[in-house]
C-alpha cells in the first residue's frame, strides 16, 4: 500500500480520540470517493467544497483541522 505522509498521524489522532479509523488503499479509496460523489452529486469537487446551489464555502487550506467549525449545525 502506498502510505500518505498524513496516514500515521491520523491512525494516532483516531486512537487517542477513540475513534475507529479505517485506512483504505488507493483502489478502495478511490471507489469511497467516487460512490460518495455519486450520492452527493456536489456541484465541485477541487478547490472549495459546496454541495447545493446557495451553501456556503470555505477554503480547506488553513482550515483542515477546524473545518467541521466552520459548518452550521441542522
Amino acid at each position: 500500500m502506498n502510505v500518505k505522509p498524513n496516514t500515521q498521524e491520523l491512525a494516532e489522532v483516531g486512537k487517542n480520540l477513540g475513534i475507529e479509523v479505517v485506512i483504505l488503499d488507493e483502489k478502495d479509496s478511490k471507489q469511497y470517493i467516487n460512490r460518495v460523489i455519486d450520492i452527493f452529486t456536489p456541484f465541485k469537487i477541487t478547490g472549495h467544497l459546496s454541495i447545493g446551489k446557495e451553501t456556503l464555502t470555505i477554503p480547506l487550506e488553513g482550515n483542515e483541522f477546524s473545518y467541521s467549525k466552520s459548518l452550521a449545525l441542522h
